[in-house]
């Protein structure tokens, strides 16, 4: 095979030895080396092209990520193309067969989600003709065009050049035919009110629309849906839903998902169901009710190139559900992916335009993912690569979903991941995940509880009121709670650990990022005889900060949801909320670990705690990276944290 970079012939190599590995089946794992774990994937996002001669990858190169395509017959490498070094490849699209779209997105953080920066460029399967396509570049006299969101609509066959594009660019919601090579767009259609979202069918005909409108002063949400039978008719009003207290609650999904094959009916998505919907006899049929229990995590297409519609979906109680609307072929050949998998997730990833290839991705709480081609003709599945060579499944452990009842009577749910051959009286981490609002800890592979639980510790992660995945109420609902009610709720965690004998209840250290920071820091100061030691990670200590300091503060949202979720202006709440103002209840061992160029989370936090603590004569211990933002993004730094928190865990509750 030939490759561009020799990393590449070395990864693509052990991809390919890894398949053909055969392992014993320990009963106890081996202590793996941290870069086991938290070394970064060199390539992943595959995307296959209408035709199949041809995969599109994000590939690692230093510290970017960058669009490489290759052969998928003979895997020779055809081209690379990337951006500047603080830029990556966000999302990848075919648009022709032999042409593909790209976003730029910024490099921040880990734990921050990137930044996009509205460019779109697109480039031929051999790096020529790249070119920008959004914003529209500047012809000689013409002003520079600004940036704008954007969202591929449809490929046009029979005109190759062409592709249409959502582009919000300005109040209305606009579908523009966009030149693939000089970005050059006209209108294709429009909404007729400013804001609405609005659904095509398979011919491109804007059908659906939703007209929201939020009144502020009375914090009433009211949205209305509108259909038409052409492009030729009236719009009608078909449906209204009102939320009030809109702020405070939040405001219920609604969503057109798609139309049916035949273009007569179409999939809403509500808070409550997947609903299929007849605008002609106005009748709605529920094909999965969900009654708060678990969100949709993932929408099944029928494999259609130009016609997809919902087969069914996933959603995550405890364990990936997968409901099935009706029987066919479509839903036959999924279930036969999945048998072919046992415990783990599937999922179809691409296809060709006449439906030979199918690229498939599997992935499970063992496997960060792998990808397969199926070929139809052949019946046969065939081994692309591993996103994580470097691991082997039977060497890591089960991450199993449990519940239990809080202090106050509502049902928790979070994931227990123990070390292999070991259940009972172990030294515990408790693991909690930032946002904290609609933030969720799922069932999939996790390189903290992987790591944690190859040291021998059993690990615990909890989905706290607040937390994502079970509908807006549980998350809008508890608002206001963090530090009481939500901090609660990994407490009573630990103690049904320790009930169930799980954990020994002298060895039980906490750790978490950003909301977990804040958590973990709160938990030794709420908690000072639960926990031993606690690892608070880029977190928040005084709330007063975060009004004060972090980029949340610079946008209208950013103030609002500092007010109303966190009482931030309030100084009063601040103070009883805030672990910085209660430190003199510590006990626990403390590791700081902050970013010096942290804007979310600024490295005020870090010094603010630091110093009182230094005041109280309080011993700590503390990493702090001057180039790193929210989370370490350098390699490097990276094993050095994980490598100084395994030895600071061994220290204080280890074995």
């Amino acid at each position: 095979m030939q490759y561009l970079t020799s990393y590449l012939i070395t990864f693509f190599t052990f991809c390919f030895l890894y398949t053909s590995q055969v392992n014993a089946n320990t009963t106890t794992a081996p202590n793996l080396p941290v870069e086991s774990f938290f070394k970064y994937t060199e390539i992943s996002g595959l995307e296959l092209s209408p035709t199949g001669e041809y995969l599109a990858a994000k590939v690692k190169v230093g510290e970017s990520k960058r669009l490489a395509i290759m052969e998928t017959k003979t895997n020779k490498m055809l081209s690379v193309t990337g951006f500047d070094e603080q830029s990556d490849v966000g999302s990848i699209s075919w648009v022709s067969d032999d042409r593909v779209i790209v976003s730029m997105i910024d490099r921040v953080g880990p734990l921050d989600k990137p930044r996009a920066t509205g460019f779109l460029f697109a480039v031929n399967v051999d790096g020529s003709k790249k070119s920008q396509l959004i914003p529209t570049p500047a012809r000689p006299g013409k002003a520079v065009g600004r940036r704008a969101t954007s969202q591929l609509v449809d490929m046009l066959p029979d005109d190759p050049k062409y592709v249409l594009m959502f582009v919000a660019d300005s109040s209305y919601t606009t579908i523009y035919k966009m030149n693939v090579f000089s970005g050059r767009k006209t209108e294709y259609a429009k909404s007729n009110e400013a804001g609405a979202t609005i659904q095509t069918d398979h011919n491109n005909v804007i059908r659906f629309y939703i007209d929201n409108d939020y009144d502020l002063d009375d914090d009433i949400y009211t949205r209305k849906l509108y259909y038409r039978d052409s492009d030729e008719d009236d719009w009608q009003l078909h449906r209204t839903i009102v939320d009030k207290k809109a702020r405070k609650l939040g405001y219920s999904a609604f969503e057109l998902i798609s139309f049916t094959t035949d273009n007569k009916r179409v999939f809403i998505e509500t808070d409550d169901a997947i609903e299929e919907y007849d605008p002609i006899t106005k009748k709605y049929k529920t094909l999965v009710a969900f009654n708060d229990d678990a969100d949709v995590i993932g929408n099944i297409y029928s494999t259609d190139f130009n016609r997809k519609e919902l087969i069914g979906v996933k959603r995550m109680p405890g364990n990936i559900e997968t409901t099935y609307f009706g029987d066919n072929p479509d839903i036959a050949l999924r279930k036969s992916f999945s048998a072919a998998f046992p415990g783990k997730e599937v999922s179809l990833s691409g296809k060709t335009k006449d439906g030979s290839l199918m690229l498939i991705y599997v992935y499970s709480d063992k496997i960060a993912g792998e990808y397969y081609l199926f070929d139809a003709k052949a019946r046969s599945l065939s081994f692309l690569l591993s996103t994580a060579p470097q691991r082997n499944e039977k060497q890591l452990a089960e991450m199993k979903p449990f519940s239990f009842i809080a202090r106050d009577g509502l049902e928790i749910r979070g994931y227990l991941t123990l070390p292999k051959g070991k259940s009972k009286n172990l030294p515990l981490v408790q693991v909690v995940h930032g946002g904290p609002y609609g933030v969720t800890d799922d069932w999939r592979y996790n390189d903290e509880a992987q790591f944690f639980a190859n040291q021998g510790y059993a690990v615990i992660q909890v989905n706290y009121r607040g937390s994502g995945g079970r509908g807006n109420r549980f998350q809008f609902d508890h608002y206001l709670k963090m530090g009481k009610e939500m901090q609660d709720d990994l407490t009573d965690a630990v103690h049904w650990a320790i009930d169930e004998g799980i954990a020994n209840k002298d060895k039980v250290c906490i750790y978490g990022a950003s909301y977990g920071g804040y958590a973990a820091l709160m938990g030794v100061v709420k908690e000072p005889d639960l926990y031993k030691c606690a690892v608070p990670y880029v977190g928040v200590y005084d709330i007063a900060i975060q009004k004060d300091h972090s980029d949340t503060r610079l946008t209208e949202g950013g103030r609002k949801f500092l007010k109303e979720a966190w009482n931030a202006y309030d100084e009063e709440f601040v103070k009883e909320r805030s672990p910085i103002y209660h430190l003199d209840k510590l006990k626990a061992a403390l590791f700081f670990v902050h970013g010096g160029m942290d804007k979310r989370v600024p490295i005020e936090q870090y010094e603010a705690v630091t110093k009182k603590l230094d005041e109280m004569g309080y011993r700590y211990e503390s990493l702090v990276e001057p180039d790193e933002a929210h989370g370490f993004a350098n390699e490097e730094n990276r094993f050095k944290l994980y490598k100084r928190i395994a030895k600071f865990l061994d220290k204080h509750i280890g074995d």
